[in-house]
């Protein structure tokens, strides 16, 4: 919690329990004819000056509702009893129902500290942060991109003239003079909607709540990034900077993995992350139109049903890199476009999260201006779960994934039985050639390869590590691009260590076990 919001929930708690023990007909708290305003008054001050600042400083929040409304009440209460000063109660008021009336007093103030209670925990699992600083030599550019392939038929619609369209954006080296005191970006809504769409998705009894699951992160909108629109891009020596392509998850956004983003173009990448319309989140398209997630995939199917679309969608996916490779190149030689002449299209990598994960995988199968990826816990869907990865690969994943597998692995060599998801993995590894690297990070689930631990420690792994988490799968991508892309020595590949949290390696990765 913020201090202003602290301030705001214990002083209307510590107002609450005051005015119910308070009578206010049996005199006052300080001497008479003392400069001291009435109690009621000074209660009502005491009330509105944290609020009041709260909301001038901090902004509102939804989290905070439940204080707003205590502290509401409160002043009208006190707004009441201050009218009713000098009024003398009949001996027939004073004497009406006093064990009633005792006992409102306390529920009313039970409920009002189990208001208090709920906003001061929404507020501490959903906290006020900053995104890390990047860290590399250049400040970091940012563009938005939106991309219609005119040779592809959008199969997700009726239409037969609606064709595909792909949004993106681009952040890139900028230069550091340039960037100097301008204005940065912020998250926006995409973020809040990233969050509540890959938690429904994850969660199925929540996917009929997903239109409200971002009300609560209303404050993401005041988080400021550290890209700067359209800034100058960086000079370069040599042919450009290398380009990272990226892809989300089921139902999130371009701008889950933003930190990444942001480190990746300060140290001297272009990372352009695609939004790939009815599997990511919601998707404004050229008409103004939003595209949706494919009900099938978080509706009621078969499995067989739902994977089978999952596969088709990671075609499309894979087809998407390729059209934004294809537009990279014209923008490219574009007079005017703050991308011209700043890439290096013969150098290109790929980073994805889940779904986005096997996309960028089976990407580096079928699109061979590829040259690297990494998947961040995909579940190893599509068609690489039969033919194999080639290389350079690097796949994270997360700890609890890692131990399911190691127990599907146990459970195969007491009953000679493999489970799916062994057998995908299988399939994906199995047939690998070339450096192929597969790590584990300590403490971390599913969404921990994201921004999410940031935005709230529920949303991660370990409690109390989220920064870590983010570091550290941060410090792998980095390292692995810097090796398989720039050419530069591992560090840790391989080996591992505490980066800063604790990542081991497989040694075999065609087996999962460390």
């Amino acid at each position: 919690m913020q201090a202003l919001e602290v301030a705001v929930v214990a002083i209307t708690g510590l107002v609450l329990v005051l005015a119910a023990i308070r009578r206010p007909r049996r005199g006052r708290w300080w001497p008479e004819g003392s400069r001291w305003p009435a109690p009621e008054t000074a209660m009502a001050i005491a009330l509105l000056a944290p609020l009041v600042l709260h909301l001038l400083v901090d902004g509102y929040r939804t989290v905070m509702i439940p204080a707003y409304t205590v502290c509401a009440g409160l002043l009208l209460l006190l707004g009441l009893r201050a009218r009713r000063a000098g009024r003398i109660p009949t001996l027939s008021e004073a004497r009406r129902h006093p064990r009633l009336r005792a006992l409102g007093r306390v529920i009313a103030v039970l409920l009002g500290l189990v208001a208090l209670a709920t906003s001061a925990l929404s507020a501490t699992l959903l906290p006020v942060f900053e995104l890390p600083a990047p860290e590399g030599p250049y400040a970091v550019g940012r563009t938005d991109l939106h991309l219609t392939d005119m040779r592809r038929q959008e199969w997700a619609t009726s239409a037969d003239d609606d064709v595909r369209e792909v949004v993106a954006s681009v952040w890139y080296p900028a230069e550091p003079a340039a960037a100097r005191g301008a204005a940065t970006e912020v998250l926006g809504d995409e973020i809040a909607q990233s969050v509540a769409g890959s938690v429904a998705a994850a969660v199925p009894s929540l996917r009929p709540a997903a239109d409200v699951l971002g009300a609560p992160l209303d404050h993401l909108q005041r988080i400021a990034t550290h890209a700067v629109r359209d800034a100058e891009a960086a000079a370069h020596d040599g042919d450009g900077f290398p380009v990272v392509l990226y892809s989300p998850g089921l139902a999130s956004s371009r701008f889950e993995n933003v930190a990444l983003m942001e480190d990746l173009a300060s140290r001297g990448y272009v990372v352009v992350a695609v939004d790939h319309p009815y599997t990511s989140g919601s998707v404004t398209l050229a008409g103004g139109a939003e595209a949706t997630v494919d009900p099938v995939l978080l509706g009621p199917g078969s499995d067989a049903t739902v994977r089978k679309r999952l596969n088709d969608w990671i075609d499309t996916r894979v087809e998407d890199l390729s059209t934004v490779l294809d537009h990279l190149a014209a923008l490219e030689t574009r007079p005017g476009s703050v991308l011209q002449g700043v890439m290096d299209l013969e150098t290109v990598g790929a980073v994805g999260f889940s779904l986005g994960g096997d996309t960028v995988t089976q990407a580096l199968t079928q699109e061979p201006r590829l040259d690297a990826a990494v998947s961040l816990d995909g579940p190893y869907l599509g068609k690489v779960s039969t033919t194999g990865v080639p290389a350079p690969f690097l796949n994270v994943i997360a700890a609890d994934h890692l131990t399911d597998l190691e127990q599907d692995l146990e459970t195969e060599q007491e009953t000679g039985i493999a489970s799916d998801s062994l057998n995908r993995y299988r399939g994906t590894m199995s047939s690998a050639s070339g450096p192929v690297w597969v790590a584990s990070v300590e403490g971390t689930t599913h969404l921990s390869h994201t921004v999410f631990p940031l935005i709230s420690p529920i949303l991660g792994g370990e409690a109390g590590t989220g920064r870590a988490q983010v570091d550290t799968v941060e410090t792998l991508v980095v390292d692995f691009l810097d090796h398989a892309l720039a050419g530069a020595p591992a560090r840790l590949l391989g080996q591992g260590g505490d980066i800063p949290l604790t990542t081991r390696f497989l040694p075999d990765p065609r087996v999962p076990r460390t």
